[in-house]
């Protein structure tokens, strides 16, 4: 009756020790079995969204503050015992461990890590817990029934201290080894555990390793148009311009980190289930990776747009995967919990399959299952039959009166037509620049200052729809013009009471004022010659000798600013003066003959002339015009010799009464004379004929002939 009763304290206890321990894999009374450790995969059938909402790393169960992230006070989704989250994880999947023990032994141990057909790289850890009322010897762990290491035993295991008080030493029953530069391929590794007595659990795990390895800071290869397809495809509920822009955000935001966008894109995908959500995570939160969701109901964080959503997960995925800092202000708000550079590869991202148990999640496979989400997006059509919009921009100066561009860039390229808007946002106005063509710009000419949007339309050439495929708003700011100066002259004489003319050009040369000012250097003191007007000359006449600075300031024909621009000239004012710069002689040189002097000065148009001649035989001078703005005169000779020609000049306001320069010009005066040329004679040289003679001289119009005819025989002389 002892006996019995004994039995049945023993059958009652191992009852409770089941229900407490359900994944035990051996103890004592097993004689001589094989036990294969099915685990649970109800998990199996929670769709994609529920099962990774699930495996959020702010879940995990850290070992010794060891974890995906590092354990804060602060922070109350993280619970700090691992080997409960451990055996949870285990128990979502579908996975059989092949145990073995000894008859009398009283050895109860688990393999927690890796479970059985594991996918997992050349390096990774074998972990577990292992107690015995004998007390635990060693763990051996064999690769391919080769001996291959012992496990480091006695890490400390309060959850299994718990379970088992009455063996000995259960508070630290863990055991672990790590696995480096396994080859590719199928393995088998045995956990052998062996208690003070000898007896002995062995364990058998199979492992699948590929040494294929995908680095999280890298570039991505996926076009662009590939995402967009398999998105549109995947869930067609979302609107394109969304999807677009999604896409376009993730690239742009992967880059600016130097982090894939292939498998940032693949993993918010697989997270949200394509942007369907459907779990505690609202769409609304622009969360995308469940980023402090730990279930129960839990939504996790928000942000407040798509773009920084998307931000939040790129700064996650740099923490695990980089140690470098960020290159945008954090706004992962569980960046510091990550330890940095734990997951470099995507392969490691999974808790289950990294060589130090850190990650993003507990669920087997993560990273794998991210790289098949990739691999079905490079399957993806690269060609649109609908059209997106690439790119818009803007380009000209953004001020009334200066011409703005619009240029919009379609895929694909030759079958996209656009439809392009400009409204004014201040006053809601819209206006169709241009309708649905292949013109991909527009000019916009504005007259007002205020804010402005672009609205560029594109649908494929192809399309039976009368709406978009796809827009881009771009807004900009319109200022009120602005003008420069583009040259700044002057011309006239730099003397006193001169007039000088002032000329300036200014952009936009139709729609800005003009305003000129004199600043008297040596006097301090400022003088506006004209106020602003169109009107782009002014003249200065100074009245006193000195230094002066002539100023023009150019603003738009709108603006409420003082000025847009300024050119200044220096002027150095001098008591007037001119210069003689030619005196030319012209007509024949002879006596009686007109000959006439002609002057040049500068300036020219306020110079006086004094015309001379000297008869330099007599030295006798002869004023032939005298102080006048005249600067030419004629001279007509009596009689041959040598004479000069001068001219005075003086400024026309000059003080003084003689001249400020003088050219001349030295002319000799002959007497004409005529030159014979030719003589001919014609007819019958014959008594009684005529015979005619013909003279010819130079100057042919100028000159006299006297002709003779002499009889040489008798010397007598006969004027014809």
């Amino acid at each position: 009756m002892k006996k019995i009763k004994q039995l049945a304290i023993f059958m009652a206890a191992m009852f409770i020790l089941n229900i407490i321990s359900p994944n035990v894999i051996s103890f004592a009374e097993v004689v001589n079995n094989t036990i294969v450790d099915k685990q649970d995969n109800s998990e199996e059938f929670k769709t994609d969204i529920q099962a990774e909402e699930v495996t959020k790393e702010e879940s995990i169960i850290l070992e010794n503050d060891k974890g995906g992230e590092v354990s804060k006070e602060s922070d109350t989704s993280i619970v700090t015992d691992n080997n409960v989250s451990n055996e949870n994880v285990q128990s979502k999947n579908n996975d059989s461990i092949i145990s073995t023990v000894d008859t009398k032994s009283t050895i109860i141990s688990k393999v927690e890590n890796p479970v059985m057909d594991q996918k997992l790289t050349e390096a990774f850890k074998i972990k577990g817990y292992a107690v015995s009322k004998d007390g635990i010897s060693k763990v051996e762990i064999y690769l391919d029934n080769v001996k291959y290491a012992t496990a480091t035993y006695g890490i400390e295991r309060k959850d299994i201290g718990s379970q088992y008080p009455d063996y000995p030493k259960s508070n630290n029953s863990g055991f672990e080894y790590f696995f480096k530069n396994v080859s590719n391929g199928k393995h088998e590794i045995k956990v052998s555990v062996i208690d003070n007595k000898g007896n002995k659990s062995d364990s058998i795990i199979r492992v699948n390793i590929d040494n294929t390895k995908t680095k999280i800071m890298s570039v991505g290869s996926l076009d662009r148009v590939q995402m967009i397809n398999m998105l549109r495809s995947k869930n067609t509920n979302l609107d394109l311009k969304y999807i677009v822009d999604f896409v376009d955000f993730t690239i742009k935001e992967a880059k600016i980190e130097g982090v894939n966008h292939d498998i940032l894109f693949a993993q918010m995908m697989h997270e949200t289930g394509y942007l369907k959500f459907g779990g505690d995570v609202k769409p609304e939160q622009n969360n995308f990776a469940g980023i402090g969701a730990t279930g129960n109901g839990n939504p996790g964080n928000s942000f407040p747009s798509v773009e920084i959503g998307i931000r939040a997960v790129v700064q996650h995925l740099k923490a695990y995967a980089s140690t470098e800092p960020l290159k945008q202000a954090v706004v992962d708000p569980r960046f510091d919990y990550v330890k940095r550079g734990t997951a470099i590869y995507l392969e490691h991202l999974g808790i289950q399959e990294n060589p130090e148990g850190y990650g993003w999640a507990t669920a087997r496979g993560y990273g794998y299952n991210i790289l098949n989400i990739i691999s079905e997006l490079k399957n993806q059509s690269k060609t649109l039959n609908f059209s997106v919009l690439d790119d818009v921009s803007i380009s000209g100066k953004l001020s009334t009166g200066s011409k703005v561009t619009v240029t919009a860039t379609g895929n694909p390229v030759n079958d996209t037509l656009y439809r392009i808007w400009v409204c004014n946002r201040d006053t809601d106005k819209w206006t169709l620049l241009s309708d649905w063509s292949a013109m991909r710009t527009a000019d916009f000419n504005p007259d007002k200052a205020g804010n402005y949007s672009f609205v560029v339309h594109a649908k494929h050439k192809n399309s039976t729809t009368t709406s978009q495929d796809h827009y881009i708003n771009k807004d900009f700011k319109v200022g009120v013009g602005s003008s420069k100066v583009t040259s700044f002259n002057s011309t006239g004489s730099k003397f006193v009471k001169s007039n000088i003319t002032l000329t300036a050009k200014a952009d936009p040369e139709g729609n800005s004022l003009y305003r000129f000012k004199i600043y008297d250097v040596s006097a301090k003191k400022w003088t506006t010659i004209q106020d602003y007007s169109t009107n782009n000359t002014a003249v200065f006449t100074p009245t006193k000798v000195g230094n002066y600075k002539a100023y023009v300031y150019v603003k738009y024909k709108d603006s409420s600013k003082d000025s847009d621009d300024s050119r200044v000239i220096d002027l150095a004012i001098t008591n007037p003066v001119s210069k003689a710069t030619s005196l030319n002689i012209s007509g024949n040189r002879y006596v009686n003959e007109t000959i006439t002097m002609t002057a040049g000065a500068d300036p020219s148009g306020d110079t006086l002339y004094k015309l001379w001649v000297c008869d330099r035989s007599t030295d006798t001078w002869t004023v032939l015009s005298d102080w006048s703005t005249k600067s030419t005169a004629t001279f007509v000779p009596k009689k041959s010799g040598s004479y000069s020609f001068v001219a005075h000049v003086k400024h026309k306001n000059s003080d003084t009464k003689t001249q400020d320069d003088y050219k001349s010009v030295d002319v000799n005066i002959n007497k004409r004379t005529s030159k014979a040329t030719t003589l001919n004679i014609s007819g019958s040289k014959m008594v009684n004929s005529n015979i005619t003679m013909t003279a010819g001289a130079e100057p042919a119009g100028d000159t006299l002939y006297k002709l003779w005819v002499c009889d040489r025989s008798t010397d007598t002389w006969t004027v014809l």
